[in-house]
């Protein structure tokens, strides 16, 4: 789960791609993010939508790398107008499943 914000007070930006070494990322739905708005992202059902989103964008990621919980893993997010940034990504397993 995570917030794409958009500084601009001028100009809207789309999320259009995210990237990874670990694996590939599906992005879908409406990846816009207003000017001076907020894109909330995360799994189906869950996150945006108790965070107030009307219109989540689902990221799903396919690892094809290992990885191990509390590391970080770089993912790249490519906005159409400002361009790549590369971000270093905490990975966290969460709760362990009940028996």
């Amino acid at each position: 789960l995570f917030v794409a914000a958009n500084n601009s007070v001028e100009a809207g930006d789309t999320l259009v791609a995210i990237t990874s070494d670990v694996g590939t990322v599906a992005v879908t739905g409406n990846g816009a993010i207003p000017a001076g708005g907020a894109l909330v992202v995360g799994p189906a059902g869950e996150g945006a939508e108790a965070m107030g989103s009307a219109r989540p964008v689902v990221v799903e990621v396919t690892l094809t790398e290992p990885v191990t919980n509390g590391l970080t893993y770089n993912f790249t997010f490519d906005f159409a107008k400002a361009g790549k940034v590369t971000v270093a990504v905490p990975i966290s397993a969460g709760e362990p499943a009940p028996e």
